[in-house]
């Protein structure tokens, strides 16, 4: 028989769930005129690990790209977005200690479920290549969504593409193994932009 306290529990998650999915990041949702939430980006890299480790032919554990994609911004629910380009630098600043604070927090709100900051924490120390291999897809994927949106994120923020480019050559590395195929994507949208929008500068 579930107990009353279960269906408690199930609440106070959801809430948890439903800050998450308000959490607003810093580029438009593809074709829309609203900015992308933490929920839907993250649901979008599950499946694209998921499909590139077929498509790549990785053989990772998809479970694993699963799950590390579903948790890897939910401290984003108590210490918030931290934009890789914001002029903010105390805000870049305070990035670790706000995430680590909001991850005892998460301990604590849900200690009867462990699994959740082990997961999360295994994803921080990025151990295993799973991890990395998100952690990289994650650093790509939003310039993609970009593309897709015209570069409207870019063009209304007047971005540095020349910026963005060191950025992600810089990432190329976590995880070697898609080293070249990063760096192709990355190539590939910079082309783009240039064809449209003329110099990256």
């Amino acid at each position: 028989m579930i107990k009353e306290k279960s269906i408690e529990s199930t609440i106070i998650f959801l809430k948890f769930l439903t800050k998450f999915q308000s959490i607003k990041r810093d580029l438009y949702a593809v074709g829309e005129e609203r900015m992308e939430n933490d929920a839907e980006h993250s649901y979008q890299l599950a499946m694209m690990g998921w499909f590139l480790n077929n498509e790549l032919q990785l053989n990772l554990n998809n479970s694993r790209l699963i799950i590390y994609s579903l948790i890897h911004d939910l401290v984003e629910v108590h210490s918030g977005d931290t934009p890789v380009f914001t002029e903010r630098t105390e805000l870049l600043k305070s990035k670790n200690d706000r995430e680590r604070i909001a991850l005892d927090r998460i301990k604590k709100e849900f200690n009867k479920f462990p699994e959740l900051a082990v997961q999360i924490e295994s994803y921080s120390k990025m151990k295993d290549d799973e991890s990395k291999f998100i952690k990289i897809v994650d650093k790509i994927l939003p310039a993609l969504n970009i593309y897709l949106d015209d570069f409207k994120t870019w063009q209304r923020e007047k971005r540095n593409i020349a910026e963005w480019d060191l950025y992600i050559t810089s990432k190329a590395n976590i995880y070697p193994e898609v080293k070249d195929y990063i760096l192709r994507i990355k190539n590939f949208i910079i082309n783009k932009y240039k064809t449209q929008y003329g110099n990256v500068d």
